[in-house]
């Protein structure tokens, strides 16, 4: 089934428009779906693991464009300010699909000593989990604004700054999501001077960009810390919880060296014919960490993986991250030395979904505190 989305209204909110893509391609069971939205909002949605196909609208396009679909899903020109609801259920309401989840994808595991420092356990915008946006403002408040910056300390004192606030407003989706992983109260608003004028408490207003956001989240806030687990090699540590939720009963864990999942069975080169000789659906899941770096045919290797899973059973990936330079075998440190390629998100997932047919159940493009990603698919 073709189906074809059309946003080209509120498109640069792309955390509000993102559960509406997932909710449109699972409702209409795995449709090959064309996003058409604003020229120059290509990019953002060129590597998105469920759309086929991007489309900049153009006014001298074909107006028999659409009757190439089967469907054909129109979001209208939505205006925050009449909202009765978040945006991203006006989103949803707008395409006629219902959201499952509503929830913060991006939270705070825990807050330690220092107070400045604060430790964010997940950064993803692929799944149809976000900050739930307040109404706008009806009252006056006073601001504290902050202008957006290249230099590192800047984008340090703006982290900082946005951890110690009461209240984030600001129209820039990224900068929101970052005020919401910092537990801050979060109002969308589009005319901040007429809207924001006086606060009796700290109130924060951030105009900036989604790239110089994400990058101080990145890489200002973890400050290029390398992880301590780096020095004993037990990368699985951090994902335990995650492959848990998968691995219930009878799976494999390939590639645990010391530290395999409780209750897994544990996989390694000495014993690969555990799942070489395994007859076809046999495990019930198969989790896998730092591993598949280390295999020059990684494309037979998760060929094999997927022989031996049953019919919905989960496949659990956790790798390293690409954009970490440490895990590089040209930089020569003893992690990255061993290393044979550096996997991308985006290649493993179109591999998963569209050579091995998996259903990608969650997955982060982007890297974790431990430098590395993971994805979740389902068989």
């Amino acid at each position: 089934m073709k189906l074809l989305l059309t946003a080209l209204s509120s498109t640069d909110d792309i955390v509000q428009l993102e559960p509406t893509i997932e909710a449109l391609y699972y409702q209409y069971e795995n449709c090959e779906l064309t996003l058409r939205t604003c020229l120059g909002y290509e990019p953002f949605f060129e590597h998105h693991p469920l759309i086929h196909k991007v489309i900049a609208f153009s006014e001298d396009e074909d107006p028999t464009l659409a009757s190439d679909f089967d469907i054909h899903t129109e979001i209208p020109d939505i205006q925050r300010w009449t909202l009765k609801m978040p945006l991203v259920e006006k989103f949803a309401a707008a395409a006629g699909v219902t959201l499952l989840r509503k929830t913060p994808k991006i939270f705070l595991d825990e807050y330690p000593a220092d107070e400045n420092y604060v430790v964010l356990t997940r950064v993803s915008h692929n799944v149809p989990e976000w900050p739930v946006f307040t109404e706008p403002l009806h009252h006056a408040y006073e601001t504290k604004e902050i202008a957006t910056a290249d230099d590192a300390d800047d984008l340090r004192s703006i982290l900082k700054t946005l951890a110690a606030a009461t209240l984030v407003v600001g129209p820039d989706s990224w900068a929101t999501q970052a005020a919401a992983a910092l537990d801050c109260r979060v109002v969308m608003a589009m005319d901040l001077d007429r809207e924001v004028e006086r606060a009796p408490f700290n109130v924060v207003v951030v105009p900036g960009t989604k790239e110089s956001i994400l990058r101080a989240v990145e890489e200002t806030l973890f400050e290029k810390r390398y992880p301590d687990y780096l020095n004993c090699g037990n990368a699985a540590e951090f994902i335990k919880c995650l492959a848990k939720k998968y691995m219930k009963a009878h799976f494999v864990d390939v590639g645990c060296s010391a530290w395999p999942i409780p209750n897994g069975i544990p996989v390694d080169m000495q014993n690969r014919e555990v799942i070489e000789d395994a007859p076809d659906n046999h495990f019930a899941g198969l989790f896998s960490s730092h591993c598949l770096e280390h295999i020059t045919e990684w494309a037979q290797e998760l060929t094999l993986w997927h022989r031996v899973i049953r019919p919905g059973g989960a496949m659990v990936l956790y790798l390293p991250h690409p954009r970490a330079e440490v895990w590089h075998a040209r930089t020569g440190s003893w992690v990255g030395k061993q290393h044979v390629w550096n996997p991308e998100p985006v290649t493993l997932v179109r591999f998963l979904k569209e050579v091995l047919g998996m259903n990608i159940v969650e997955y982060t493009s982007r890297r974790d505190p431990l430098w590395s990603f993971h994805i979740v698919a389902r068989k």
